[in-house]
């Protein structure tokens, strides 16, 4: 039986194909249940189920920024992504001895899942079962005024953004975003999944 999150990626790689977008040549094949282990063991915390079916599916996008899997973000692969949250997490900790309580990275449960300028991350400190929910970070709010949501439905605001023309892909395989398509009146979640 597929999960909410598995059918909601292969919807959306199914809409990239029919657009015969060029990422889906070069994705890379998903990790097995083995080698996620191999690697999750690192983490150092329970890795979440959505982040095992979201790896599974595909070990990053082989891409770069601008021809990934979505626009102006890259999908790493696992290791990338685990070296990329520690380097994150080192990067944005405050400094020994200060005081202050800016939103810095300083849960160690974060698991960065997008990269980009406002990374998306899964935070795997607050599993709701064997769901982990999804938020953009900002050093400015960490993820205070994001929404979080889980990873199937921000998935799903992908392919709406695909199917309504606020996502398109160029002859070239570049992403283009129309910005007067973005849906201004809907519910949050679906804007914070599409940014």
């Amino acid at each position: 039986m597929k999960t909410p999150l598995a059918s909601a990626l292969a919807e959306y790689e199914a809409r990239l194909r029919s657009m015969r977008a060029t990422v889906t040549s070069s994705l890379p094949r998903g990790l097995s249940d083995p080698e996620i282990d191999e690697i999750a063991a690192e983490l150092g915390f329970p890795f979440p189920e959505d982040a095992r079916t979201l790896w599974t599916w595909h070990d990053g996008d082989g891409g770069a920024v601008g021809k990934g899997i979505v626009p102006f973000m890259l999908f790493p692969d696992l290791r990338t992504a685990l070296r990329l949250t520690r380097e994150w997490q080192s990067a944005t900790a405050p400094m020994p001895g200060e005081d202050y309580d800016a939103p810095y990275i300083r849960q160690p449960r974060w698991l960065l899942i997008l990269a980009h300028q406002l990374p998306v991350v899964m935070d795997c400190s607050a599993l709701e079962g064997e769901r982990a929910p999804t938020a953009v970070y900002t050093s400015f709010s960490g993820i205070s005024e994001s929404t979080p949501i889980s990873l199937a439905r921000r998935v799903e605001g992908w392919t709406w953004a695909l199917d309504h023309g606020y996502w398109s892909i160029t002859d070239q395989g570049e992403w283009t975003v129309d910005i007067g398509r973005f849906p201004r009146e809907c519910e949050p979640e679906l804007r914070e999944a599409i940014g």
